[in-house]
């Protein structure tokens, strides 16, 4: 009580704001907003920018003017033979198509020598060319199946072969072209030559005579010769070999070519 109270009085009461004037929430939301569009658009466009595989056949369709002769379904799992006689799996019908047309290719009646190939390892060339030959096989064409690759053969993996004598042993003059041939166990059209041991000089045997007489002697032999090389892109045994073939399929896979 004996406290002296000061002599003041009120003249305006403070007044406020029904929004706070700091942090300025709707400042907030609208940069927000723009930056979680913005971006994702910028990471998108950046990784579209730097990513040079093929995704779809319409990149194939804008890069060249090659026709896409057929597709194949990805196969999980480690089998490597899929097409199999009275199978009307979606892989397997795909096989028969590619099989119809390959028809169109070439407007020549005899046999047909055909170059399997893709830009790099791993692309699925031999799984292609192992299955498209039983496809043929089962068409009642005779058909022979040439592992050409011979720095990284692959196909005698596929195949469990009796002999380990192969193109190899041909081209450097050791076998004859019936010793290095061996005959599927499954299929009597299918026949097959593995590449052999694996020689110093790959490119310089494929320049040989042998290796001319032996394609010339082999596809008077056969309906079809499906030759398996190595990838295009990493070394030039493919190239070698044009002048030998009627058609060259180059094996493209999704996100991985």
């Amino acid at each position: 009580k004996a406290v002296t109270t000061a002599k003041t009085s009120t003249i305006d009461r403070a007044r406020t704001n029904n929004f706070p004037t700091y942090p300025r929430q709707k400042l907030i939301m609208i940069v927000c907003g723009v930056l979680g569009l913005l971006v994702p658009l910028i990471i998108v466009l950046l990784i579209h920018f730097f990513d040079n595989k093929i995704d779809s056949e319409e990149t194939i369709e804008k890069l060249t003017r090659i026709p896409i002769l057929g597709r194949i379904a990805f196969q999980k799992g480690g089998e490597k033979v899929v097409v199999k006689h009275g199978s009307r799996t979606g892989v397997n019908e795909m096989f028969r198509l590619l099989r119809t047309n390959l028809n169109f290719l070439s407007s020549k009646k005899g046999s047909q020598t055909i170059l399997l190939s893709s830009s790099i390892s791993g692309e699925g060339k031999t799984f292609i060319a192992l299955n498209l030959g039983i496809t043929l096989a089962l068409a009642n064409k005779k058909v022979l199946l040439l592992g050409m690759d011979l720095r990284k053969p692959k196909l005698k993996e596929y195949i469990e072969a009796v002999s380990g004598k192969g193109i190899s042993n041909y081209l450097a003059g050791q076998s004859e072209l019936d010793e290095i041939m061996q005959q599927h166990p499954d299929h009597a059209n299918l026949s097959y030559i593995i590449s052999g041991p694996t020689p110093p000089n790959p490119a310089e045997l494929f320049l040989s005579d042998r290796m001319e007489a032996m394609l010339t002697e082999l596809s008077g032999r056969f309906d079809y010769v499906l030759i398996d090389t190595p990838p295009i892109g990493l070394v030039s045994d493919a190239l070698l070999l044009r002048k030998y073939v009627d058609n060259i399929l180059i094996v493209v896979r999704q996100n991985l070519t």
